[in-house]
């Protein structure tokens, strides 16, 4: 899974607009649009991959879809797969594991608040938060 790598690109432009450089947000957005670019260079995403990120990441989409051919469904599945291969390429905390592990350490979670945490990102609401909380940051 890659709750992290899903809210970057969901808050791709709200994360670009707070104009912090040097953050931490900011540096991990550059490096999973940089494994994307790495991907499409290396033919390793389809077309419709590449407008499902797109259509993804931006809160009022750009890049239409087409609705006859791919339902919301899909377009969350194929946004899921992505998301996936570029978390398993990164490693790290761009993974759930390594993001939890990343969270439990930096904050001192206990096992049952790291279970919790696990819980809202496997959760149908998991990207409820993470956009709301950047959107009261601009």
């Amino acid at each position: 899974m890659s709750w992290y790598v899903e809210v970057l690109l969901m808050n791709r432009d709200l994360i670009r607009s707070k104009h912090e450089l040097t953050s931490n947000e900011y540096m991990d957005l550059l490096l999973v649009e940089s494994t994307i670019s790495n991907f499409t260079k290396n033919k390793l995403l389809s077309d419709i991959e590449v407008k499902v990120l797109n259509y993804m990441a931006c809160i009022t989409p750009t890049v239409e879809i087409p609705k006859n051919k791919l339902d919301r469904d899909t377009v969350t599945k194929i946004f899921k797969r992505v998301c996936n291969r570029i978390s398993y390429k990164l490693g790290d905390y761009f993974t759930d594991d390594g993001y939890l592990n990343y969270l439990s350490q930096k904050y001192g979670l206990s096992e049952s608040e790291t279970k919790r945490v696990k819980s809202f990102m496997e959760s149908k609401f998991r990207h409820r938060l993470a956009r709301k909380i950047y959107e009261e940051d601009v």
